[in-house]
């Protein structure tokens, strides 16, 4: 999940990135996203991984590689100002349901939409908590159960520490997403 991430965040933020070059930005979200997940992979195992139907690499084309992942990775860290940390707004849709009582049907349907939004770009600058609570508003009132949110749907996210701005901006965005697949 934080490799996809990466990659729409390093793809949003770029101009100009040709298809090599988002092939090697791929690559290296898979790196970067090992290094802050804990998982440590090598920048060997990530290119076999995605060379996997190919003959193995000679060592010369390895370094030249592993030379435009390192040069992709210090470019992703710039974009993310050096901050890998990733507040997971799973994590955090389910604690703000349960803790509001959210019915089931409504968390689902908001687990769906959060999985949904890492489809869209729009929204990667925003805290993880204003999409969870952007996609917890977007599921009641898919399930007509806004009523159940504390004081029907107002600004209860605030208490969550999210803007209304900021929750009111991805409630937009993934709205578009839903609207064009049912165009």
């Amino acid at each position: 999940h934080d490799a996809t991430i990466y990659k729409r965040y390093i793809t949003a933020c770029a101009d100009g990135i040709d298809g090599d070059e988002m092939i090697v930005a791929s690559w290296t979200a898979l790196w970067l996203a090992s290094k802050a997940s804990e998982c440590l992979r090598t920048a060997r195992d990530v290119l076999n991984a995605v060379h996997h139907d190919e003959p193995p690499m000679s060592d010369a084309e390895y370094v030249e590689e592993r030379t435009k992942m390192v040069a992709c990775e210090q470019r992703m860290l710039r974009a993310l100002s050096f901050d890998i940390r990733q507040e997971r707004a799973h994590r955090l849709l389910l604690n703000f349901a349960q803790a509001m009582n959210v019915p089931q049907g409504a968390t689902k349907i908001a687990w769906t939409v959060l999985n949904d939004s890492i489809a869209d770009v729009g929204h990667m600058d925003k805290p993880a908590q204003a999409l969870a609570c952007a996609c917890i508003y977007l599921g009641a009132a898919l399930t007509q159960q806004a009523h159940c949110l504390p004081g029907g749907p107002s600004i209860w996210w605030e208490t969550c520490g999210a803007s209304t701005e900021d929750v009111q901006a991805i409630v937009e965005s993934l709205a578009a997403i839903y609207e064009g697949a049912a165009a």
